[in-house]
C-alpha cells in the first residue's frame, strides 16, 4: 500500500511524465484503490480551482442590471424592426436574463459552483473508470498481460496534467 506522504511525489513525477509513478502504482498491492483516491483528489482539486477562478470573475463583473440595460439598448440599436418588435424582442430579452446569467455570464452562479464540487470529482471517476476499460481492453486485444486493477492504477497517474 503506498503511503500518503508519498502522494505528492509520485504526482509531480506524473505531472513530468516520467516512468518511475508508474511503475510504482501497478506494482502497488491494490492499485485501482489508489487510483481511485486520485482520481477523487484531482476531481476535488480541479473543482476547487473553478469555484475560486468563477468567485474571482463573479468579483470583477459589472453589475448584472447595467449589463441587461446595456444589451437591450443595443437590441435596440441593432435591429432594424418597427418599434412593436423591438419591444418584443427586449421583453424577451428580459424574460430570459435570469436564465442566461448564471449559465454564460457567471452571475450569481455561487451555489451552481458548489455543486461543482461535487460533480466534477464523480465526472472525473466516471472518466477515469471508462477510459480505463477502454486501454484495458485495447490491451488486452494487442497481447497485453497486466490486470484492470493495474491498468485502473496507472490511468489514474496519466489524468495528473489535468490539474494545470
Amino acid at each position: 500500500m503506498l503511503q500518503p506522504q508519498t502522494y505528492p511525489r509520485l504526482l509531480g513525477q506524473a505531472l513530468t511524465l516520467q516512468p518511475d509513478p508508474f511503475v510504482e502504482m501497478v506494482d502497488d498491492d491494490n492499485p485501482w484503490i489508489e487510483g481511485l483516491f486520485f482520481a477523487f483528489v484531482l476531481g476535488l482539486l480541479i473543482a476547487l480551482a473553478r469555484l475560486f477562478g468563477g468567485l474571482l470573475l463573479s468579483a470583477s463583473l459589472p453589475p448584472a442590471a447595467a449589463v441587461l440595460e446595456t444589451l437591450a439598448i443595443s437590441l435596440k440599436q441593432i435591429l432594424s424592426a418597427t418599434p412593436a418588435q423591438q419591444i418584443s424582442a427586449e421583453a424577451s430579452l428580459r424574460q430570459l436574463w435570469p436564465w442566461i446569467t448564471p449559465l454564460f455570464f457567471n452571475y450569481g452562479s455561487g451555489w451552481l459552483g458548489l455543486l461543482g464540487l461535487i460533480v466534477t470529482p464523480l465526472a472525473l471517476i466516471g472518466q477515469w473508470l471508462l477510459y480505463a476499460s477502454l486501454s484495458h481492453t485495447a490491451a488486452r486485444l494487442l497481447g497485453g498481460s497486466g490486470s484492470l486493477s493495474q491498468t485502473l492504477g496507472a490511468l489514474a497517474l496519466s489524468m495528473a496534467p489535468r490539474i494545470l
